[in-house]
């Protein structure tokens, strides 16, 4: 359920970039093309694991955090009264890490991201409904991959979005008829 805001948000990003890196303001050798022989720079949604020719954008979204302090008071926030749609502020940060071969383009590609998310992506977020409070840069390394040694750093996007779902009345139901208590001493019982 709460999946679908941090993919959500991941693609978000994602496009973005895809967009920025393709324009005919971006140096010719950042240049990104959805035709991977062409495209001078990859943008992927997540960590390969496979060859890749850097230099290379990969955006990845940590789980969502929907800790107490941004839910608030309320047991569930509820959208619509008798209803069983509920929801919500969540918390992901987005993680866009930048691989390279050398330190020079990792520092280049790092200027434009930060610009790019900074200045230009931020209206377009919040259309969607995704704001963010926070960029930060860091982990500035190399890593040997396959071989071949890349430089890499990240920058992390604090993002903050309102979600919401309808939770099936035969689930809640389920769940409302659960046993816990006679559940955790069955549980005692395995250990």
């Amino acid at each position: 359920m709460i999946i679908r805001i941090t993919n959500h948000i991941k693609l978000a990003f994602v496009a973005l970039l895809r967009v920025a890196f393709s324009s005919q303001y971006v140096p010719q050798q950042y240049k990104y093309s959805t035709d991977e022989k062409e495209s001078k720079l990859q943008i992927y949604r997540a960590f390969t694991k496979r060859v890749f020719s850097p230099p290379a954008l990969v955006v990845e979204a940590e789980a969502t955090d929907a800790h107490v302090e941004l839910l608030g008071v309320q047991e569930n926030l509820v959208v619509e009264e008798n209803s069983n749609i509920v929801g919500g502020l969540c918390y992901v940060p987005v993680k866009i890490s930048i691989y390279a071969l050398s330190t020079t383009d990792r520092e280049n590609l790092t200027d434009l991201v930060i610009t790019f998310v900074r200045f230009l992506f931020r209206k377009k977020l919040q259309e969607t409904g995704i704001v963010y409070s926070k960029i930060t840069t860091g982990g500035e390394t190399t890593e040997d991959w396959m071989g071949q040694i890349l430089y890499k750093s990240t920058v992390t996007v604090n993002c903050t979005a309102e979600t919401s779902t309808e939770l099936p009345q035969e689930f809640v139901d389920f769940i409302n008829k659960f046993n816990l208590t006679i559940a955790i001493e069955q549980l005692k019982l395995e250990f």
